[in-house]
Formats: structure tokens, sequence, C-alpha cells
């Protein structure tokens, strides 16, 4: 009864906040772009929002989902199936609430707020759900069939998955993307949690597949299920998603155009392995210690991957490499980079896994004989139950103009073993090439860096004028952008947060800098 008054009271509410048009709701953000718009377009959406309770959001749901056809049913988002209102709750037949923003990216958990935000909230068919777990936003894998659908109606789901993501079907692509969009600007970390956007998923709130949602965006427009649900979730929580009633915002913060892509460089792929080849292909296997175990490729649902375990019935002490057999070339590159996924489980312990380059192995001999340098805290790995966790981009900017070797290195006692598995391993740069002819000389550096609040160009002569200045986070989005500006004119970074992004100068003459610049 409670939870019934609860929401009758949300609804009386609705009839109030309605009198404000969606032009006046969004007057503040009017001209704005970039950066500025998503910080105003945060502040609007963040005003006199409506938290609900966990529990609330049951009923919440039955009403913003609601079947246009069955009003005693709601529609199920990642499958499109209709189901009674009435089963709602944990078993496999039964939906739940699905948090389209994978709610352990980011840490929250079903806290009031990021966790509670019916804007990404939706019924989805239990073993649906639980299949896509906090898999991230993209295209590919093989088809999942629910064997447990209410009814026993077919399970074909639309929906496909590997082993680091997940493909809804085409009817909400640009929805969740919107969901997506709308999360990553309503929680900033002045409400405790900063969500963003990228190329892969982290713990740390990051979510993705970017490139891939812009697109889904621009291909599956916002239709009238979306805009009715906006209006439904207004009424309950008083606010909006910008990107349904204004879809041109995405461009402008993202800087995407027509086909999703974004205006930065491209990056060259020098060097990746996805294991589906079915052998090691373009890595091989040393055993320093332990013949009984070794590194090999085993599948998950139709996905490939190197994996490793010191166990075969016993344990047994292992030292095991898992090294690209041909040396990765990294001459005339820039903006290096190393990314890769681990799907780890524990089952005993007494297992050590380590990510380790070197510039002076020979690629046939024991690796312990070379140098090697420990780049393992550097990256996000798996922590159990063979959850997928993407390494994150790890710079390899020091490794510029060498010729390396990447290894995984597993050890373990005859104590105990957990089992690890690699896969989609990436070595991407930009081409120094592509701006070899333009670019300025050395003497030209962005000062100080790194730097906590400001910068300027150093080394530019008062006849040098710059065209324009612009700011990159590592996803590729534009962030910042001046014109026109003075050559000894200083840079405000105070809104942007700790971490590395890339500058681009652009002169009159046509010259270009590029260079990274390091925020504290």
């Amino acid at each position: 009864m409670n939870k019934i008054f609860s929401l009758l009271a949300l609804l009386i509410f609705a009839t109030q906040v309605r009198a404000v048009s969606v032009d006046e709701y969004y007057a503040s953000a009017s001209g704005l772009s970039g950066e500025e718009l998503k910080s105003e377009l945060h502040n609007i959406i963040s005003t006199g929002q409506v938290v609900l309770s966990y529990s609330e959001v049951w009923e919440a749901l039955k009403t913003t989902d609601e079947d246009p056809d069955n009003s005693d049913n709601v529609i199920l988002l990642y499958t499109g199936w209709s189901y009674p209102k009435s089963i709602n709750g944990g078993d496999a037949a039964d939906w739940n609430r699905e948090h389209t923003w994978a709610k352990s990216m980011g840490d929250f958990g079903t806290s009031n707020g990021p966790g509670t935000d019916i804007h990404h909230l939706r019924p989805t068919d239990v073993t649906v759900n639980s299949a896509r777990g906090n898999l991230y936003f993209d295209e590919g894998g093989t088809e999942y069939v629910d064997g447990s659908r209410y009814d026993e109606g077919t399970g074909s789901t639309g929906c496909y998955k590997d082993a680091d993501s997940w493909e809804p079907r085409d009817e909400v692509k640009g929805d969740i993307a919107r969901m997506l969009f709308y999360m990553a600007t309503r929680y900033e970390s002045e409400d405790g949690y900063d969500l963003e956007l990228a190329e892969y998923s982290s713990a740390t709130g990051l979510h993705g597949k970017l490139s891939t949602l812009l697109k889904w965006h621009t291909e599956d427009p916002v239709d009238q299920w979306e805009l009715d649900r906006n209006e439904k979730i207004y009424g309950i929580q008083n606010n909006r998603n910008p990107f349904i009633d204004h879809p041109e915002y995405v461009a402008l913060i993202w800087n995407s155009d027509s086909d999703g892509s974004d205006d930065t460089e491209d990056y060259t792929t020098i060097f990746s392995e996805d294991f589906e080849s079915t052998t090691l292909n373009n890595m091989t296997q040393y055993s320093v210690v332990g013949d009984n175990q070794y590194w090999y490729t085993s599948s998950t649902s139709g996905n490939y991957y190197a994996k490793m375990s010191g166990y075969d019935g016993s344990y047994n002490q292992n030292e095991d490499w898992l090294i690209n057999n041909q040396a990765i070339d990294l001459t005339g590159y820039t903006e290096l980079s190393l990314s890769f996924l681990t799907m780890m489980k524990v089952y005993q312990g007494y297992t050590d896994f380590s990510v380790l380059l070197s510039s002076d192995y020979d690629g046939s001999s024991d690796p312990n004989l070379f140098t090697w340098t420990d780049i393992t805290s550097q990256a996000s790995l798996s922590t159990g139950s063979y959850s997928a966790v993407n390494s994150v981009s790890i710079d390899l900017t020091s490794w510029e103009n060498e010729t390396i070797y990447i290894a995984f290195k597993f050890a373990c006692t005859d104590q105990g073993s957990n089992t690890w598995n690699v896969d989609d391993i990436l070595v991407k740069g930009l081409k120094s090439t592509a701006v070899e002819e333009n670019k300025l000389n050395q003497e030209v550096v962005l000062f100080p860096n790194p730097t906590s609040d400001k910068f300027k160009i150093s080394g530019l002569t008062n006849s040098q004028e710059v065209s324009s200045l612009q700011i990159f986070n590592q996803s590729g989005s534009l962030i910042q952008y001046y014109e026109s500006m003075d050559s000894n004119t200083e840079v405000d970074i105070n809104d942007l947060k700790s971490g590395l992004y890339i500058v681009k100068v652009e002169l009159e003459s046509g010259k270009q800098l590029i260079q990274k610049l390091i925020v504290q």
C-alpha cells in the first residue's frame, strides 16, 4: 500500500512539473557546446530530481515500461517480450531491474541515485539480465538463447554476446546509447560518482563502447516509445533525458559526425591477437618450470582466448610465459598504448600473474635471461568468477621507436592454482609521419607539463599566430576548444580532472603541435 501511495504522489506531482515546456527546461543550455554544454545539462537534470528508493523502482517501471497493447504487462528492454507486471522478482522466468549502465562500472550498486535512476533502469528477463552481466555494449558474438522464457515462447533474444561485450536487438540500440549518454552527463564527481564513456569499461566509472554507442545513436533515432517514456519519467523523477529531447546534443558534446566517428587522428593497429583462429597464432608459450601445464586456447560460447592453469587433477608448480612470437616494431608511431582482456577464476590461490615488456628478448630463449619491465600495476585485471575486465589503455610512450615483446607471466606453487585467461591483445598508435611535414620545431612545448591549473604554449614567436587549440580526453572526445588565441595566452584547465589529455595546436601557417598534457 505504501508503494502505491508513493507512486500516486509522484504521478500527481507530474501535473505540476509539466507546466515547464521542453524549450524552457533547456533554455540555459542554448548556444553551448562541448564540456560547457555537458556541464550545463548536468546542472539542469540534477536540479530538483526526485531520488527514488530501490523498492520504488519496481512500481515506477510498471508505469514507464507498460506495454501499450496490454496495460497489465511491461515490455522487456533487451528482448521486446511482454511480461505480466505481477511476475517481477528473482525466478528464472521473472523480470527484474536491469542497470543499463552496469552498476559495477562505477561501484554504485543499488544505492539511491545512480543505482535507482529510472532513466537507465529497465525491466529485463532475469536470465537475460544475468547473461548480459556487466558486459559493455558492442557488436558481435553469438546469439544468446534463453531456455527459461515465461510462457515457454521461443527463447531467441535477438541479442549477441562474447567474452566482453553485449549487443542488444536493433530496435533499442539507440535507446541504450542515449541512456548511457544521460548517465555520463547526470553523475559527476560532485555526486560521488564520476561516470564517463570510453572504449572499454572499468570499475572506476568508465563504460563502453563509446564509438559503438555513437554509431547506434545515429542508426536508431529517437522514436515515440522513448519520447513517451521520457515524459513518464519526468512526471515521476522530475528530470529529463536531454539526448531524447535534443539528439543533436550528442554531436555537440562527443564531437561525433554522422557515422559515429570522431574527428581526432586515426589510430593504427600495430599488433593484435584475439585467438579466434583457435590457436595461439601470434603468441607463443614458454614453460620455465613445469611440463604438465602450459598456455593453450580454449573457448566459451564460441569466443576463444588463451588459458593457463596449474591444475590437472593435482596442483603442480609452474612458471609459464605467453609472449608474442614476432617482435613488435613501434618505430614511427606516437600515442602508443596497449590493452587486453583478462578473465580469472580463484580456485586455490598461490598464483602470481604479471604483464611485462622487453626490448632485448631474443624471441625464443628462457625469458628470465633478459630484461623485463613489469607494467602489471598499470592494468585493471579480473578479480575472479571469470569476470571479463579490460586492462584499460596502458601508456607505451616511453617505448616509442623500440622493438618490443609483451609477456603474460603465470606462476603457481604445488599448493594451489588459479586459472587465468587472456584475450583481445591490442597495441595501437598514431603514425608520426602523418604530421611530420607540418609539425612545429622541438622548442615549442606545452609548459608547465604536468600542470594542475593552467598552461601556455612555450617557444612560439610573436609572429606565429594560433588558429586553434583543442584538448581531447583519452577516449578521443573533444572537451575544450579555443580559436584564434594569442601565443602568450594561458589556457585554464581547472575544470579538468586529473589524468592524461591530448592537446592539438594549429597555427595560421598550417604547422601543428600534438602533445600529451598531464593534469595533476
